[in-house]
């Protein structure tokens, strides 16, 4: 069954209505967190590290060339990018920037089965990179949901290396 159909059969888990309505479902095979009724991030029940989105694959290309120790992801999200390298290279240190505190609390309860490590920092990823007179990582990956109305031009992902 395509993914489209198994989100059109969930049942919704968690729900919160604040300055972005938040929303995880569930069935069987998938569980997947929405903001404002736009999926945001897919885990797959049985195997919750393996990438579901297509855009994820995108992400983690730089993977091929290079092993990072320590990885800097702006946007947290349901932790997609989190559970992928933590299964992947165990021992890297990863940092996520988060700026919605519903969002890490679902990532916590309802997104991290394997309760990996994952140091997270409730800000703005603007103003916090702002605060910093240097970052001290291999790899920084920006994966920030942007409504239409939060701004003009709204970016998908971008990564680099340091």
């Amino acid at each position: 069954m395509k993914l489209k159909k198994h989100l059109a059969q969930g049942n919704i888990i968690y729900f919160h209505a604040g300055e972005q309505q938040l929303s995880v479902a569930d069935n069987f095979h998938y569980r997947w967190l929405s903001l404002n009724n736009t999926v945001q991030s897919v885990m797959l029940n049985r195997k919750p590290w393996q990438l579901t989105l297509p855009h994820q694959l995108a992400m983690v290309l730089p993977l091929q060339f290079f092993t990072p120790k320590n990885i800097l992801e702006l946007g947290l999200g349901g932790g997609a990018l989190n559970r992928y390298i933590k299964h992947l290279i165990p021992n890297c240190e990863f940092t996520s920037i988060e700026l919605n505190s519903e969002i890490i609390r679902c990532f916590k309860r309802l997104f991290n089965p394997c309760n990996n490590s994952v140091n997270i920092i409730n800000a703005s990823a603007d103003a916090w990179l702002e605060n910093q007179s240097s970052l001290a990582f291999d790899w920084v990956v920006m994966d920030i949901f942007l409504s239409i109305k939060d701004s003009t031009t709204a970016p998908v992902l971008v990564c680099f290396t340091i």
